[in-house]
């Protein structure tokens, strides 16, 4: 969902605990780590965090236009 990672929004990961909602920012790009403490896997009998890597590549830079455009994408994505 480009649209997520080009105007930001949550979006659910499955945790060892179940699902999470996570808040994804404005213009996060492919790469960037997202840390969740104490949902992953530790030393025995303890939990350590769990990292999620952003698969998704969006424009470094986009219009207000292709914002808007995004928007639509989102809003037709519910429909």
């Amino acid at each position: 969902m480009p649209w997520v990672a080009a105007l930001g929004s949550e979006a659910v990961v499955e945790t060892l605990e179940g699902p999470v909602r996570i808040k994804i920012a404005k213009h996060t790009h492919s790469g960037h780590r997202l840390r969740l403490a104490g949902k992953g896997l530790g030393k025995p009998g303890a939990r350590g965090d769990l990292f999620i890597r952003v698969e998704i590549d969006i424009p470094q830079n986009f219009s207000t236009k292709a914002e808007a455009l995004y928007k639509q994408l989102e809003e037709d994505s519910h429909a």
